[in-house]
This record gives structure tokens, C-alpha cells and sequence, in this order.
């Protein structure tokens, strides 16, 4: 019998990034509660800011 083992490449993570938050409402698809693609483009912008703040500071 032959057994294989797969490997898992380590990807690494973008700390210069927020991402945003996670809520348990995002996984409910029965509750009409928050607006996730609101939030979602409300932390691309907040990600946005903090690079113009980081090539003005130096």
C-alpha cells in the first residue's frame, strides 16, 4: 500500500494590512443584520489611509 503525504507550503501573512473583523453574523445568512460589503470596503479605505500615512512619515 502506498501512502502519500502531503505538504502544506507556510504562506506568510501581510501585516501591513488590516483585513478587518469577522463577527458571527457574517456566517448567518438567515439574519438581515450589519452590511458586510459596507464594512468590507470601509477597511479597504482604512488600509489605504495607513499607506498614504506610512510614505508621509517617512
Amino acid at each position: 500500500m502506498t501512502t502519500f503525504f502531503y505538504q502544506r507550503k507556510n504562506t506568510k501573512t501581510d501585516n501591513t494590512i488590516f483585513g478587518g473583523l469577522i463577527c458571527l453574523s457574517d456566517f448567518d445568512t438567515n439574519s438581515p443584520r450589519g452590511n458586510i460589503a459596507e464594512r468590507i470596503e470601509r477597511d479597504k479605505r482604512f488600509d489605504e489611509q495607513c499607506k498614504k500615512n506610512r510614505l508621509f512619515a517617512g
